[in-house]
Formats: C-alpha cells, sequence, structure tokens
C-alpha cells in the first residue's frame, strides 16, 4: 500500500506529565526533517508515528484513516513502517543474519533474494559473515537502514541517523536516503539537531520546541518566512 499522506489533528501525549502538546502536522512524500533540540520531544513523536505509543489525545491518520489511537488494523499498518532508532539494536550474529532479520519474522519466502541485493546495494558484500561487533560504527549504521528497509516501507521514520557517525559515513548514508526520495514515493520522517544536515537533505522542515511542533514549511521558507519568535531565534542559533 502507498501512504500519501500522513496527519497529526491535536495530538497530546501525557506519560505522568504533559510531553507533547496539540501537535498539529501533515508529512507528504520526500524528506521532512524534524527539527528541535535535545528533549524538545523528537523522540516521542517519532515513537507516536511508528504506533510504538498510543496518543493521549488527537489522532494521526493515514490518508484520512485513523491510526493512532490503535485500531484492529495495527499490525498490518506495521508492515508499512521502518524505524531506525537513534542507537540501533543488534542480536549478536552475522551483518547478514541481523539484515535478514525482519524478513524472518514475516517468513517472506525471497528472503535469500533480497538479502543479497540489499547486501549488494549497502555495500556490506564483503562483510556478510561478520559479526556485527566487529564493524565500525559507520558500517554497522548502514547495517541498521538496510535491515530498517529490506522489507520495503512506506514510511520511514529515521532517529538522528548520522549523530554519532563521521564525515564519510554521514556522507555515505546522506547520498543514499536522497537517491531513496528521487526514486520512491516514500515518506521520509528525519530526526536530527543538525542544521546543516537540514539544509543538505530536507524538503520539508517541521520545528519542534517544548513539545510542540511550531512551524512546518517548504527548506527555504522555514528559515526566511518563519515568524514566530522562539523559532527565529532557534534557527538563528540562540540558545533558548
Amino acid at each position: 500500500m502507498g501512504i500519501s499522506s500522513i496527519s497529526m489533528d491535536h495530538v497530546d501525549l501525557n506519560l505522568d506529565n504533559p510531553v507533547l502538546s496539540n501537535l498539529n502536522c501533515e508529512f507528504t512524500p520526500g524528506i521532512t526533517c524534524l527539527l528541535g533540540p535535545n528533549g524538545s520531544g523528537k523522540t516521542m513523536t517519532n515513537r507516536l508515528l511508528a504506533l510504538i505509543q498510543p496518543v493521549t489525545s488527537g489522532s494521526i491518520s493515514w490518508d484520512g484513516a485513523e491510526v493512532n489511537p490503535f485500531n484492529g488494523r495495527k499490525t498490518e499498518l506495521l508492515k508499512e513502517i521502518g524505524y531506525m532508532r537513534q542507537q540501533p539494536i543488534f542480536v549478536n550474529k552475522s551483518v547478514e543474519e541481523n539484515i535478514e532479520l525482519p524478513l524472518k519474522f514475516r517468513n517472506d519466502p525471497d528472503s535469500k533474494s533480497k538479502l543479497a541485493g540489499t547486501l549488494e546495494e549497502f555495500e556490506l558484500t564483503e562483510f556478510a559473515k561478520r559479526p556485527i561487533a566487529k564493524l565500525s560504527v559507520g558500517q554497522q549504521q548502514r547495517v541498521a537502514l538496510a535491515r530498517t528497509l529490506i522489507t520495503d516501507p512506506q514510511l520511514l521514520i529515521l532517529d538522528e541517523p548520522t549523530s554519532s557517525l563521521d564525515m564519510k559515513s554521514t556522507k555515505w548514508i546522506e547520498s543514499y536516503l536522497l537517491r531513496l526520495r528521487n526514486q520512491t514515493d516514500k515518506i521520509i520522517l528525519w530526526t536530527t539537531h543538525d542544521h546543516f544536515q537540514v539544509k543538505r537533505v530536507a524538503d520539508h522542515v517541521a520545528v519542534i520546541l517544548e513539545g510542540s511542533i511550531r512551524a512546518k514549511d517548504t527548506l527555504d521558507a522555514i528559515f526566511t518566512k518563519t515568524e514566530d519568535p522562539s523559532v527565529r531565534k532557534y534557527l538563528e542559533g540562540e540558545l533558548i
């Protein structure tokens, strides 16, 4: 199934205390960067969109159909989501076993051919049999991205995918995801606090401050036309 839009409508999240408040935002195919300082609510927003965490109030919809609060289709919908955490969790096995894991969970009959193609696409074929712990951080992050994408999700959620990487590894992942954006109609939500990265990769930008999405616009407009004083200060590099 394809997804042409994802809408957050008056979404609140309370976990003993308010965490997110009145989120209203629409996401469409291409790369939207969710930009905000540490502790602003980016990861919790990802968890809501990934259908891991239920909303407290409001709703999240795909193409007008409500998906959170969860409905009876949650298991089916999860198959359309690829969620790459900031610190991926690996099993203590080889590169290929880690990448193939989502296909095994689904009993995919084409898992071996998909695995071979994915290893080649992510330039990991020569490392296929190597224990995951023997790879560099940059190589491990490529494994994590390959594992996330091997099921061909329509919604791709990336939680600071390059925050711990050197420049070379960051460039590889950015280049790969820009090609993916150009070749598919996936909705890609890319969480970051790196303003320079946003300017390199984003089509749209949503700025989240203190648990609320305060601005959402195209890349050019977010830096030139945003009127919210707190957003302006943050985008200009002030400490807020």
